[in-house]
């Protein structure tokens, strides 16, 4: 169980609470109410005014006693708007890049390839990132991801910027990987027939 009871930094100024149990919370709201800002907050790339994040018994911030576990130390899988690919790398070195340095360089390989095969991008494998399409570049982010096999996963509408058919293939295979790994994911967006069609658990900001 993933709890956060914060309020966002003073920009935002507003209370953000509930608890994110295994499986997919979404997160919509209007726009600029800090459904963002609360992603970075959890991620540790941001401090909160105040208050507490805490996975199951592993205190991540609590702005009391002035703890802010930093950002390497929280175990965070992140997929925005932007892929955010390394252009020099390919495909699969992405998706290796920062992975446990306890894995051969075989299992990285492996967990690489399997990843890339569930969000079928496998064939991309040898492609340099830029020379992906913006389809195949958040089908490798997402990959990317999850391979590093982390507790929490932040998806910050990690495809709202496809085409629909696309955007819902995406959406269905993270649904069903979050389900089969039993990994907490908070999804933010727009969209509330995504939400609603991704979700098992929504939070609404602002209200």
């Amino acid at each position: 169980m993933l709890t956060i009871d914060i309020k966002l930094s003073v920009s935002h100024g507003i209370d953000v609470r509930f608890d994110a149990p295994p499986g997919i919370t979404t997160i919509t709201g209007p726009s600029g109410i800090g459904k963002s800002t609360t992603l970075l907050t959890i991620a540790g790339a941001l401090a909160p005014a105040r208050g507490k994040i805490v996975l199951n018994d592993e205190l991540w911030c609590e702005t009391a006693a002035n703890i802010h576990l930093p950002m390497d130390r929280r175990s965070v899988g992140m997929v925005f708007q932007s892929a955010a690919l390394f252009p020099h790398l390919t495909v699969e070195e992405n998706v290796m890049f920062g992975m446990s340095r306890a894995l051969s360089p075989d299992e990285r390989r492996a967990r690489a390839q399997k990843w890339l095969t569930s969000f079928r991008a496998d064939h991309l494998a040898t492609r340099s990132a830029a020379s992906l399409s913006g389809g195949e570049s958040q089908r490798v982010a997402a990959a990317r991801a999850f391979a590093h096999e982390p507790r929490v996963l932040l998806l910050d509408e990690p495809f709202s910027a496809l085409q629909k058919d696309l955007r819902t293939e995406l959406a269905d295979i993270v649904k069903d990987a979050v389900r089969t790994s039993g990994q907490i994911a908070l999804y933010v967006t727009h969209d509330e027939s995504e939400a609603a069609n991704v979700g098992d658990h929504e939070v609404k900001l602002g209200t």
